[in-house]
């Protein structure tokens, strides 16, 4: 008897083929071959939040865990993440504030984060922008902060290998995007060869500049 360990699942197996999804096996007694189609990138054991809203936005088909093609499949967020209501008309959803949120580093079809895109996540710490986003709007990170006033957020990592603009398209205007985030000693993360990040330097005075 061998033992082939899966997503910390433990399968049995002698000589034989298994069937897992996504994933392509051929076995023979001392080799396993694996060819990945796709990889599980969230489950609602690792952030329940997110994937409760993913999955009933339709984005996910399973509720317990979301593929990286279906992340990759989805084109707009909107304000699917905001939280609760406001008098500016961002969210909705009830399910609870979020605390991170890495895997949208998945969702590499995403080109924009729109208006109110995770407004009233309070408790949101920590938070990826994918590859290819090339505006971010006013209040996409809008009153991520607690009845005391302190806002959370302190780790971004930046994917896109230019800065993506702020507010307004074709420009790096910060106000009301970035700025209300000084209040921390935060972090952010960007490429490499990152283009133009030191434009939010001005605006994040009190946070350090590092690559990913």
């Amino acid at each position: 008897m061998k033992h082939l360990n899966l997503f910390e699942t433990e399968y049995d197996y002698i000589n034989s083929n298994i069937e897992f999804p996504n994933v392509s096996f051929t076995i023979d007694t001392n080799t396993v071959h694996l060819k990945e189609e796709d990889i599980v990138i969230m489950t609602s054991d690792s952030n329940p939040i997110a994937m409760e809203i993913c999955y009933n936005q339709g984005w996910a088909a399973n509720p317990d865990f979301m593929l990286k093609s279906e992340a990759e499949a989805v084109t707009n967020i909107g304000t699917a993440f905001a939280y609760g209501n406001s008098s500016y008309g961002y969210g909705g959803q009830t399910v609870g504030s979020l605390t991170t949120f890495h895997e949208l580093k998945y969702f590499t079809s995403l080109t924009t984060l729109e208006n109110g895109a995770f407004y009233g996540n309070t408790a949101l710490k920590e938070i990826s922008i994918p590859e290819n986003i090339k505006l971010i709007k006013a209040d996409a990170l809008g009153d991520c902060n607690d009845y005391s006033n302190e806002v959370k957020i302190n780790k971004i990592y930046f994917y896109p290998v230019e800065a993506p603009y702020l507010t307004f398209e074709y420009s790096y205007y910060t106000t009301y995007v970035i700025s209300m985030l000084n209040k921390n000693n935060g972090t952010l993360y960007y490429p490499k060869n990152g283009l133009n990040y030191d434009r939010y330097e001005s605006s994040l005075s009190n946070w350090t500049f590092e690559n990913l």
